[in-house]
């Protein structure tokens, strides 16, 4: 079975590396662009480990074959709600019940932590949505035309998970 746990500043180029791999292979899947962030230091990517929650697939090697991060905001109004993002299972690793893996590590840290869990998929992105659903996220809205590539535009699919009852 391939060990998911807490990524570290130490697994930064790691981190660096599949986070690129997937803004370039899809990026229809997530709001950051490659473009951005393939200029980014390796430090940024430290420090991002540093100051949130993220998990990763490890695949051997040093490499990782998938990812999922936890945001929360500081802000009073908006602390009891937290985002699963950067979720990102590689071709290689999927169809093994990684990305179930992945989305549980998520939600055990957010439980106590936040009262509800939310996320954006992209709209077309059948498996994704079905995998979020299995882990209990319902469809509570659509965010139109979120992001922009190329002259084409996706809707968001926004979904949440209740961590509070």
């Amino acid at each position: 079975m391939i060990p998911i746990r807490r990524l570290l500043a130490a697994d930064a180029a790691a981190f660096r590396a599949i986070r690129l791999r997937a803004l370039k292979d899809h990026p229809e899947a997530f709001a950051a662009a490659w473009e951005d962030e393939v200029q980014k230091p390796l430090a940024w990517f430290e420090t991002i480990l540093d100051q949130g929650f993220l998990v990763g697939a490890e695949g051997g090697a040093g490499a990782l074959l998938g990812m999922a991060g936890l945001d929360i905001p500081t802000g009073a109004k908006k602390r009891h709600k937290g985002t699963l993002w950067s979720m990102y299972v590689a071709p290689e690793a999927r169809r093994a019940g990684l990305g179930e893996r992945l989305i549980a590590a998520v939600i055990m840290e957010a439980t106590g932590r936040v009262e509800q869990l939310d996320l954006a998929a992209a709209s077309g992105n059948d498996a994704a949505m079905a995998l979020y659903r299995r882990m209990g996220f319902e469809v509570h809205g659509v965010d139109p035309r979120a992001l922009k590539i190329g002259e084409g535009y996706i809707d968001d699919i926004l979904m949440s998970r209740r961590l509070d009852r």
